[in-house]
């Protein structure tokens, strides 16, 4: 569960526990609070350190996900037509680096950094089997496209020392 704490660097409202669980359990958990999604991992790994959870607020939804030990998080076109997930994940790296992907664009995230993923198309995330935390704003896919049309596509990246990025950090 989410437990309520502070993250100077970002300011953000939430600190995500690192639990030691089995890699089904983070998958679920992962599922019920942003998407389908595949876990690879070693062969023999059916344990991990990681943590997912959902927080909402002003009628938005946060993703809280912490990773550690593990490879990759993939969203492939089996995973797309599982669940349909209709929006736009707003992914702020806060520890850690992540390698994250999407159509012809792929990005080593530091903290700070900004990516846009879209829930409606593949998506890889690389972790190197080490510590990783993300926050995912979960924006509305159709009301986006409606204000944005096709200027908006996931694997836009913002890097954390851009004004906007230390704006919205702000």
């Amino acid at each position: 569960a989410c437990e309520q704490g502070r993250n100077k660097k970002f300011g953000m409202l939430t600190e995500l526990p690192k639990t030691y669980l089995p890699i089904d359990q983070f998958q679920t958990d992962l599922r019920s609070i942003c998407a389908a999604f595949q876990l690879n991992t070693a062969r023999s790994q059916t344990m991990m350190r990681g943590a997912v959870c959902l927080e909402e607020r002003c009628g938005m939804e946060f993703a809280h996900v912490a990773v550690d030990e593990l490879q990759t998080i993939r969203r492939t076109k089996r995973e797309l037509v599982q669940d349909h997930a209709e929006h736009y994940f707003l992914i702020l790296q806060e520890e850690g680096r992540a390698l994250m992907s999407q159509r012809d664009t792929a990005r080593l995230l530091r903290p700070g950094d900004f990516i846009l993923i879209d829930s409606a198309e593949p998506s890889e995330f690389t972790y190197f089997n080490r510590h990783s935390r993300q926050l995912s704003v979960h924006l509305p896919r159709a009301e986006l496209q409606a204000r944005f049309g096709d200027v908006l596509r996931g694997g836009m990246f913002l890097s954390g020392s851009d004004h906007t990025a230390l704006g919205i950090c702000a």
